[in-house]
């Protein structure tokens, strides 16, 4: 007879069947409310587009292993690829969307707790990306009806760390970057406006720093002790040293007595001989080449490595002993 039918993997239905649409929305939805809305003469449904195309779907790796996030959407208004954003999305087990210009507003009517990526820097800080949960915890113990936590990075501070704190005045600090917002349920209609807006200021946020004295407004932070750009050596150096691991089961060196860093460039010494080089590169300072030395000058392992939002590559590396190659690979994604 007519009518929608479903049992287990089979689905059969009429043309145009409202019970077929409802539950299209629902798998498409997987549940969660709030993603369709009402318009029209005739009350057509529409469903908000995740942004993502099977394009690209289709051809990226997904983690197999989950975790919490904390928050239970996830925006992207970055021009950044979305590998990162929709990696952690998928397994924190949160949908993840990334709204035209033009659908960007309707994000202000959601009243789930919601995160909001404004800035590339977030898809290529893992520190701070991974760090969310522990600064939304914090933020919880502090106030429980925080309003606005703002994601930010900050450099030369003199210490490493994660750190939360309320805002007490509407200037943020001469090395931080806002690169992310999370509102908490009810309060995503403080979002500032995007109308019209293709390309977001770096100084969108900064409106919701000006609102301290009337929102309860919190900074999540990912502090470095360093400049930017010694940081992102830093940084690049974690994904070498895993590499190396995870290709040749060898540890490699990066230690050092004093050093010497110019701009995207750095210098170890350890007893009075260069012990590591370290230099970045690309646009994202995602790609970087190490060298480092033996207590006799000889060479120790060397490597370059392209950093990418959920895999690395390793372009090539070499393992020594006794002035030998004793390992060696190339173009191996990891």
């Amino acid at each position: 007879g007519r009518g929608f039918r479903s049992q287990g993997t089979v689905v059969a239905s009429p043309r145009e069947d409202p019970k077929c649409l409802e539950a299209i929305k629902e798998a498409y939805e997987s549940g969660l409310a709030g993603k369709t809305e009402e318009f029209g003469e005739f009350g057509d449904p529409k469903v908000i587009a995740m942004g993502y195309p099977d394009s690209f779907t289709s051809y990226t790796s997904f983690p197999s292993w989950s975790r919490f996030l904390g928050v239970e959407e996830i925006y992207d208004f970055t021009d950044h690829r979305p590998d990162a954003l929709l990696n952690w999305a998928y397994s924190s087990k949160v949908p993840c969307f990334r709204p035209s210009v033009s659908s960007r507003p309707a994000v202000k009517r959601s009243a789930k707790r919601l995160l909001v990526a404004t800035d590339a820097d977030l898809c290529l800080y893992p520190a701070l990306r991974d760090g969310v949960p522990a600064l939304l915890a914090t933020a919880d113990k502090l106030n429980p009806s925080w309003e606005v936590l703002l994601l930010a990075l900050e450099f030369q501070t003199g210490v490493a760390e994660l750190a939360t704190y309320k805002v007490e005045m509407g200037i943020k600090p001469a090395y931080m970057k806002l690169v992310g917002v999370v509102f908490n349920r009810g309060r995503a209609a403080l979002l500032p406006n995007t109308s019209g807006v293709a390309q977001l200021p770096p100084e969108y946020l900064e409106t919701l720093l000006g609102r301290y004295g009337e929102l309860a407004v919190y900074i999540g932070c990912k502090k470095y002790a360093e400049t930017k750009e010694l940081s992102a050596i830093y940084r690049c150096m974690e994904a070498v040293k895993a590499a190396f691991m995870t290709l040749a089961s060898h540890e490699a060196p990066f230690e050092f007595d004093e050093y010497e860093s110019y701009g995207d460039r750095m210098k170890g010494t350890r007893g009075g001989r260069t012990s590591v080089e370290v230099s970045i590169s690309g646009e994202a300072h995602n790609r970087v080449q190490y060298r480092s030395f033996n207590d006799d000058g000889g060479p120790n392992c060397e490597m370059q490595l392209e950093m990418g939002a959920t895999k690395n590559r390793v372009e090539w590396c070499k393992v020594f002993f006794a002035h030998t190659v004793i390992f060696e690979a190339h173009n191996t994604t990891l």
